[in-house]
């Protein structure tokens, strides 16, 4: 059976809508899980109004309901409430597959949730697979390689000079246009729309809860090398994600970039084993750059 796992923050209209419309072509047997971050009375009612959701309060819960609704009175974040939606489905149902998706969501093949499980289902080194994500203006947001720590480094050392430096310029090779129209292992997928194996999320961890938005992919990524699985581009089939209409309506661009940035340093820090001293140096170059952006 297929879980999946929608956080909704604030948007309730928009989930609602994207289970019916979207979520609803699934053809594979499914039960769905709405984390409801920092919900109120108000939006939980909206959804066991508009699609009789099961208010899962404990652990008395009533299998018959497809749908079910976790209501964590603070704000999760993307990590912790993906746990908890994933957790609460593997405790209640023989669950062999995740599906950790936005609301903000179009299928552009009807079966593409079928067609990922088919291919992750004959090879066994998968422990994730993602779809052909198209973003603002048909730009491909997967598949992901893996970052140096020196690369991402000279992307804010030298950032004055992107454009104009080898090192910093946007890859057009061959090579990596070819990496959009080739099914391959990859380092790491979108996480706005991904299908885990569930044994092998659970096994590597799951995501780290130490995180609240954004790198959470690329850190799973690393839990899923450490017990030999990896993720798994196929770009045969994909989806629409209509870009940031869940986070940019409560967050300012200056702090989705802080978000990312420290999340980045936790990352490198953490799972890829850089000294603290090289941190700090990127931190400093970070501070001192928007030091100067202000006072110009």
């Amino acid at each position: 059976m297929l879980g999946i796992i929608i956080v909704n923050y604030k948007s309730e209209k928009e989930t609602v809508n994207y289970i019916n419309t979207e979520l609803s072509k699934i053809t594979s047997p499914n039960k769905i899980v709405i984390v409801n971050n920092s919900s109120s009375i108000e939006s939980n009612r909206f959804f066991i109004k508009e699609l009789r959701t099961f208010p899962a309060k404990n652990n008395n819960i009533d299998k018959k309901f497809n749908i079910f609704l976790l209501s964590p009175n603070e704000n999760l974040g993307f990590a912790k409430a993906n746990n908890l939606g994933a957790t609460f489905l593997m405790n209640h149902f023989n669950i062999e597959y995740l599906l950790f998706t936005n609301s903000d969501i179009v299928f552009s093949d009807n079966d593409v949730v079928e067609s990922l499980i088919s291919k992750a289902v004959t090879d066994d080194k998968i422990g994730g697979i993602g779809p052909r994500v198209a973003g603002k203006n048909d730009i491909f947001q997967s598949p992901h390689e893996e970052i140096s720590f020196y690369r991402y480094f000279g992307w804010y050392l030298l950032k004055p000079l992107k454009g104009n430096v080898s090192l910093l310029r946007k890859n057009t090779s061959e090579k990596t246009q070819r990496n959009f129209q080739t099914a391959h292992y990859c380092y790491w997928v979108s996480g706005c729309f991904m299908i885990v194996k569930a044994e092998v999320f659970f096994n590597a961890g799951m995501f780290d809860s130490k995180t609240f938005l954004y790198s959470e992919e690329k850190i799973l990524a690393e839990r899923f090398l450490r017990i030999g699985k990896k993720f798994y581009f196929e770009p045969h089939t994909g989806v629409i994600h209509k870009q940031g209409a869940t986070t940019s309506k409560h967050l300012k661009e200056l702090e989705i970039k802080e978000m990312i940035f420290k999340n980045d340093c936790y990352y490198y820090k953490t799972y890829r084993g850089i000294p603290d001293y090289l941190i700090w140096t990127l931190r400093l170059i970070r501070k001192f750059r928007q030091k100067i952006k202000r006072e110009n």
